[in-house]
C-alpha cells in the first residue's frame, strides 16, 4: 500500500532534512576519512562500541571509525526517507476539503448515529474465535526482529494469513484510487504501523475521524516490512468521540 505523495508537506519539511542530512554526513564523512587515516597509519587499539544497535569489537582503530561512520550515514538516510514517507501520507489541503464537503452527507444516512459510531467496547466487537487480539503488532514485531537478521523475512511471512483483531488508533488517511481510503493506524497508539485499504462508502465516518480516534480492525495479516503490518480483507469498529 503506497501512499499518495503529499509534496506541499514535503517541501515544507525538506530543510529540515536537509540539515539533518549535512550535520550527520558530514559526521559520517569525518569519521570515515579518520578511519582511513588511521589504517594508513596502522593505528591500533582495542575498540568496542554500540550505536543504534549496532555492536563491533575490533583491534584497528581505523576500522571502528569506518565503520561508524558508515552506521550513521545508512541511519541519517533511513530516518530520512522513513519521515518522508509518513510526511507524504498526511491529507492533502484538498482531500481536507472533500472531507468537510461530505459532512452534510455524512450526518443523515439511514441507520448511522454519529457516523455509524458506537461506545467504545469492553470487549473486542468481533468473533474471537476467528480473530484472536493476541498477539499484538509489538509482540509479533518483536519476535520477527528477535529472529538472526537473514531469518526475519521467513519469520514474517510465517504470520502472514494470520486472522488478528486490534484496537489501534488512527494517525492519517487518505482517499486512494478505487474509492478506498488508505489508513495509517498505530498498535494501541505506538508502533508498528498497521495500514489497510477499506471502501470509502462503506466507511464514509472516516471523513470526520479525527487524528488518535480508537479504530477496532479485523482481518488477515498480508505481510510485515519496515515496521509496517498490512491487513487485508479488513473490518472496521471505528470510535468517534
Amino acid at each position: 500500500m503506497i501512499p499518495v505523495f503529499a509534496m506541499e508537506h514535503q517541501r515544507a519539511a525538506s530543510r529540515l532534512h536537509i540539515w539533518i542530512v549535512c550535520i550527520f554526513g558530514i559526521l559520517a564523512f569525518t569519521c570515515i576519512v579518520g578511519g582511513i587515516v588511521a589504517v594508513c597509519q596502522n593505528a591500533k587499539s582495542e575498540t568496542e562500541f554500540n550505536i543504534f544497535g549496532a555492536h563491533l569489537t575490533t583491534g584497528h582503530v581505523g576500522v571502528a571509525f569506518v565503520a561508524l561512520g558508515l552506521i550513521i550515514a545508512y541511519f541519517t538516510v533511513r530516518s530520512v526517507l522513513n519521515n518522508q514517507r509518513d510526511i507524504a501520507a498526511l491529507p492533502t489541503e484538498q482531500q481536507a476539503k472533500l472531507a468537510a464537503d461530505d459532512y452534510a452527507t455524512i450526518k443523515h444516512l439511514p441507520g448511522r448515529e454519529q457516523g455509524g459510531a458506537v461506545s467504545s467496547p469492553v470487549t473486542p466487537p468481533f468473533d474471537q474465535s476467528v480473530f484472536k487480539t493476541r498477539p499484538f503488532p509489538t509482540e509479533l514485531r518483536d519476535s520477527i526482529d528477535a529472529a538472526p537478521v537473514l531469518h526475519r523475512a521467513a519469520r514474517a511471512r510465517e504470520f502472514s494469513g494470520l486472522k488478528i483483531q486490534w484496537k489501534t488508533a488512527l494517525e492519517t488517511a487518505h482517499e486512494a484510487k478505487g474509492g478506498l481510503i488508505s489508513l495509517m493506524l498505530l498498535d494501541r497508539g505506538n508502533y508498528p504501523w498497521v495500514n489497510c485499504d477499506v471502501p470509502k462508502d462503506k466507511y464514509p465516518e472516516l471523513l470526520l475521524a479525527r487524528k488518535g480516534i480508537v479504530i477496532w480492525v479485523a482481518g488477515q495479516i498480508a505481510n510485515f516490512s519496515d515496521n509496517i503490518f498490512v491487513v487485508e480483507k479488513p473490518e472496521l469498529q471505528i470510535i468517534l468521540p
